[in-house]
């Protein structure tokens, strides 16, 4: 499955040394997304089975860009990723597909922000475990 990631140059330097990327726990920008993304990695084992060796935290990526089967376009959302002035990069990767969770980009920053989802029409929040 072809995917979009935005990552840190370092992260593209280090895949292009080691022929894999790999998301990095120093790298995640904030220590309580930690727990969120240990949450989805427990996700992903539940719906795709054993993560792949060396996986402990998943490596974000588009599927679909406002609804369409494209990339973002950096030089309109490229601006708002990172700290101000690090490098990054747009990276189009191949996944096999038994490796990807598909997920809904608003719902999971509902959830990296621990906050609650409310489905239209129902009348209690889903509120993860």
């Amino acid at each position: 499955m072809v995917l979009w990631t935005i990552q840190h140059k370092c992260a593209y330097e280090e895949m292009r040394k080691k022929g894999v990327l790999r998301a990095n726990e120093a790298r995640i920008c904030d220590d309580s997304f930690k727990e969120t993304y240990l949450w989805l990695s427990s996700q992903m084992i539940k719906h795709i089975g054993n993560l792949p060796e060396g996986v402990i935290f998943p490596v974000w990526a588009w599927y679909q860009w406002e609804e369409k089967r494209k990339r973002l376009d950096m030089r309109i959302h490229g601006r708002n990723w990172g700290t101000k002035g690090s490098p990054i990069v747009l990276l189009t990767i191949d996944v096999p597909d038994n490796f990807v969770l598909l997920s809904d980009f608003d719902y999971w920053h509902v959830v990296l922000n621990n906050g609650d989802i409310i489905f239209p029409y129902c009348e209690k929040p889903f509120i993860p475990k």
